[in-house]
């Protein structure tokens, strides 16, 4: 019987020093999943799933927004340019080339 004990714990001592890395490590991610989770016994995967969707609505319209901008932006550069040339002396413009055929 004390044969059959020792073994035991002679196995478990050498299993134990064979798996060290992996018992720390699961041993210090349930000491952490248990301060996360402040008691609760599950995770609040459909909380999550709602704050996600909720998320992904704003960005879209986000998105909507900064394309509308895009194009208010690049019609302002172009009313912009246009007055520019409009009101830029007749010295520094560019003469517009007439083009003559000939027959």
């Amino acid at each position: 019987m004390h044969v059959v004990i020792y073994l035991h714990f002679r196995l478990l001592a050498l299993y134990y020093q064979q798996h060290t890395a992996e018992i720390i490590l699961y041993k210090t991610a349930d000491k952490y999943l248990k301060q996360v989770m402040n008691g609760r016994t599950s995770l609040p995967i459909k909380k999550w799933k709602d704050e996600a969707a909720q998320l992904t609505k704003d960005k879209d319209i986000l998105y909507i927004k900064m394309y509308s901008l895009r194009d208010d932006i690049k019609n302002v550069e172009s009313i912009q340019r246009s007055l520019e040339k409009v009101l830029q002396p007749e010295t520094t413009r560019t003469p517009q080339r007439q083009v003559t055929y000939d027959r």
